[in-house]
């Protein structure tokens, strides 16, 4: 027979072997199980290196910044190649593109582009891109997709709330000065308004006051009508009409008046595929991928390809702006479509190769165009 002592032992060693126990299974499970996958998306991670939950290749190194963790701007390729010291010629970083016109090339662009998020966590919950648009234009970038919003009576750029918006002139004053600074080089701006009662109501006066304040007015190239012809980069290059706008979800300037000059509705000219993709499954069955869902209606001289999910996700990122994957793509959309895309749009722009295979690309239609003159 046990006393009351003997059984208070027995009691607190069968606790402590509980506990070790569990603590024994925790780290088992931990180690080996997929926890650390579910929780990633969650709870950020600070190491160097990250366990993918899709295929991809090695994922852009980081470097430590006091208590954050910024990711290094993705893109290492040249691209600008021009050699205009002897007078040369030179139009989106290559020499032998301009005479070709501007619906003809294809322009590296980003998706929600004031949506960005230096340190990781906030890139994968909240934002659809590591770094801030400014570094995009200096790795290549030509094309910009935006969101206009009013924020506290304030002319923003936001998406869908006004959390985590930028200030339009900043914005704006960005893009003035690197095109001030990189006199060879042609922009496209895609504008979506967004009216609703957490954003406002901005609107294209809202815009154009905005541009004219920061100097931007005077790059601005204002197309007459859908039937002429768009001109060549040399051309936009030698006027200085540098600076393409197009807008969405507001008027859609069937009437004189509607629009300010310049300020182009984007479904008038260009079409465009889904959006609203969920998986990198849906993206390779090219019938879906390629199919237009929005500016089909009619003839459209320009032709978007949406490379990306939602929600916003790094790791799919990372395969659909590889190298070889974007080009598979082109090369299926180009002949479902029969015709070249002229805007591949993508979150997470600095995980991806998109602006060398935009300049091979075009180096390669220069090239032919080349050679067709000479025959």
């Amino acid at each position: 027979m046990t006393d009351g002592k003997g059984r208070l032992s027995c009691t607190w060693a069968k606790a402590i072997m509980f506990l070790l126990l569990t603590i024994t299974g925790v780290i088992l499970i931990w180690m080996f199980a997929p926890i650390g996958k579910g929780l990633s998306r969650i709870i950020p991670d600070f190491a160097d290196n990250e366990t993918s939950s899709v295929s991809v290749p090695t994922q852009t190194p980081s470097i430590g910044s006091g208590e954050q963790n910024v990711l290094l701007v993705g893109p290492t390729y040249e691209f600008n190649t021009c050699n205009i010291d002897g007078g040369g010629r030179c139009c989106n970083g290559l020499d032998n593109i301009c005479d070709l016109r501007v619906n003809e090339i294809m322009l590296a662009t980003v998706h929600n582009a004031m949506s960005h998020g230096q340190e990781k966590f906030l890139g994968q919950v909240l934002n659809n891109n590591y770094r801030p648009l400014e570094d995009a234009l200096e790795a290549g970038f030509r094309g910009l997709t935006l969101d206009l919003c009013i924020c506290n009576g304030i002319f923003q750029f936001c998406h869908g709330t006004c959390s985590g918006s930028r200030d339009a002139e900043e914005v704006l004053s960005s893009i003035e000065q690197f095109l001030r600074t990189n006199p060879s080089e042609v922009l496209m701006l895609i504008f979506q308004i967004n009216s609703n009662v957490l954003t406002g109501s901005p609107t294209l006066t809202d815009l154009e006051t905005a541009v004219q304040k920061v100097g931007l007015g005077d790059y601005i190239y204002a197309h007459p009508n859908v039937d002429t012809e768009w001109p060549t980069l040399g051309t936009l290059v030698e006027n200085n009409n540098r600076l393409l706008i197009f807008h969405h979800e507001g008027p859609t300037c069937t009437n004189p008046g509607d629009c300010p000059d310049g300020f182009h509705y984007y479904f008038q000219y260009a079409m465009d595929t889904s959006f609203t993709f969920e998986s990198i499954s849906e993206i390779n069955n090219s019938t879906l991928f390629c199919s237009i869902t929005r500016g089909g209606g009619g003839k459209r001289q320009f032709l978007g390809i949406n490379l990306f999910i939602n929600p916003p996700n790094p790791d799919a990122a990372e395969v659909t702006s590889e190298k070889e994957y974007v080009g598979s793509r082109i090369s299926e959309c180009s002949s479902i479509r029969k015709k070249n895309p002229n805007m591949l749009i993508v979150d997470f722009w600095s995980l991806g190769d998109l602006p060398e295979v935009t300049q091979n690309h075009n180096r390669a239609l220069g090239t032919t165009l080349r050679r067709n003159s000479l025959r």
